[in-house]
């Protein structure tokens, strides 16, 4: 499978606009480059999680993205850096929101979670394949005499 190196995120505030910065690298083996040329599609999700409790890997997911790799065919080894930029509003980023205090009143945490996909491997089964037709006439038997 393909690896994910140099994952990072950066929230920029710019006063009541946050930009979501998510980098990382995407390195393909030669072997996946050569599927790549046979077909085979690669894309990467992107999701924002909030992290409670800090530390942890899993949390509200609030946002989601699925884009395309462009994979070549080719020799040797396949890193393509990635970056994804999308401005959010502070209060749209409050993981704990109370009704009368700001989002800042309490610390946020985040985390990126990067996913790649392989879409296009052959199935585990092949879809069926029938031979022509094929008929037997009809069978008669004689009468035996008893």
């Amino acid at each position: 499978m393909p690896r994910v190196k140099n994952a990072s995120l950066t929230l920029a505030r710019d006063s009541a606009k946050v930009v979501v910065t998510i980098k990382h690298d995407a390195v393909f083996s030669e072997f996946e480059r050569h599927l790549a040329g046979l077909g085979l599609v690669f894309q990467e999700r992107l999701a924002l999680i909030g992290v409670d409790p800090p530390g942890s890997t899993t949390g509200s997911t609030f946002f989601t993205t699925l884009r395309s790799i462009p994979v070549t065919d080719g020799a040797g080894e396949l890193s393509l850096h990635r970056e994804f930029t999308l401005p959010f509003n502070r209060t749209a980023l409050d993981e704990d929101p109370t009704p009368f205090l700001g989002p800042d009143f309490d610390t946020d945490e985040y985390r990126a979670r990067i996913q790649i996909l392989a879409i296009g491997l052959p199935p585990a089964v092949t879809p069926d394949a029938f031979t022509q037709e094929a008929t037997l006439g009809n069978v008669t038997q004689a009468a035996t005499n008893a």
